[in-house]
């Protein structure tokens, strides 16, 4: 790598009008200096030039490095700087959207940066059509490893399956036999039935100490806590159970995901113990200072025929 001193940077970097006044020095030689009157030579100061500028677009070569892109399309494996992809249409939302069909991901969005190679496009004159806004629109039609799954499917194709099945613990057993041999035999709620005839017995230390209160349904079991909302009662916690045995949280009226509530009962949703629900009572249960208050004012809704669920 050529070295230049600081005076000869310095004499490169003036402009002609400044070197030809003579006031600065490249070396011994001055430009027309005012005490000797002597010039450079015009090559001398010429192959100074381009060599300076030759150093400086290697630097800048060296700052800017080209940033790569990687394709869009699902298995694909293309990698490279921008030229090798292509752009999706920017002002064309009709063809935008064909594009976005077409491709086998789903549930995906775009943005400025999202590029498909051009590997995914026929070759008649499919470059152009996708560079010229002018020429027929185009589209990427070519797949040869796409997934027949979708995006979310191949995004958590790692996850154990496991942890998608119920726990050996919490799972009914398949023959009932003689059930009272079983370890936890009195825990198992077996369905719907024996949930309605059991649960104000199980129950009863729960819904006496935290305020519970219960509603039946031919369809459902509702456990709820009271509180008082614009001098009105209203249910702040409710937990509802179907008749399938699926488990339905909500939290001042708002229904909860049922992942939210997974460390009290298997991701399929489905209750299987009195344990599961006496645990998820004393977690999602609230104390409120007006839940006698509360009480007091639904027996008198209840006394004019309000329906319990319009609450």
């Amino acid at each position: 790598m050529t070295r230049f001193s600081k005076s000869e940077v310095n004499f490169a970097s003036k402009s002609r009008k400044q070197v030809l006044k003579g006031d600065y020095i490249k070396g011994n030689i001055t430009m027309k200096n005012k005490s000797t009157n002597t010039e450079i030579p015009s090559n001398v100061k010429e192959e100074s030039c381009e060599a300076l500028k030759d150093e400086t677009w290697k630097i800048k070569s060296k700052l800017h490095k080209k940033r790569m892109y990687k394709c869009c399309v699902p298995l694909c494996l293309s990698y490279g700087p921008e030229e090798n992809f292509i752009p999706f249409p920017s002002f064309d939302s009709q063809q935008r959207l064909d594009w976005i069909n077409k491709i086998p991901r789903r549930n995906w969005v775009i943005c400025h940066n999202t590029v498909i190679c051009r590997n995914h496009f026929t070759q008649n004159g499919i470059y152009t059509a996708c560079e010229d806004p002018i020429v027929p629109k185009c589209a990427p039609t070519v797949f040869p490893d796409a997934p027949l799954f979708s995006n979310l499917e191949y995004k958590y194709r790692k996850i154990d399956p496991g942890m998608l099945q119920t726990s050996p613990s919490y799972t009914l057993p398949e023959t009932f036999g003689d059930l009272e041999r079983l370890p936890n035999f009195e825990d198992f709620i077996f369905n719907f039935f024996m949930l309605k005839s059991n649960y104000k017995e199980k129950l009863n230390n729960e819904i006496d100490a935290d305020r519970w209160h219960a509603h039946e349904s031919a369809n459902y079991v509702l456990f709820y806590q009271l509180d008082i909302f614009n001098y009105a009662p209203s249910i702040s916690v409710s937990i509802l159970i179907n008749e399938n045995m699926k488990v339905v949280v909500s939290l001042d009226g708002i229904v909860m995901d049922p992942l939210d509530y997974t460390r009290h009962i298997p991701v399929n949703g489905t209750i299987t113990h009195w344990n599961q629900l006496r645990n998820m009572m004393w977690d999602f249960g609230r104390e409120s200072k007006k839940k006698e208050e509360a009480q007091e004012l639904l027996a008198e809704k209840v006394a004019d025929n309000v329906d319990i669920e319009k609450i």
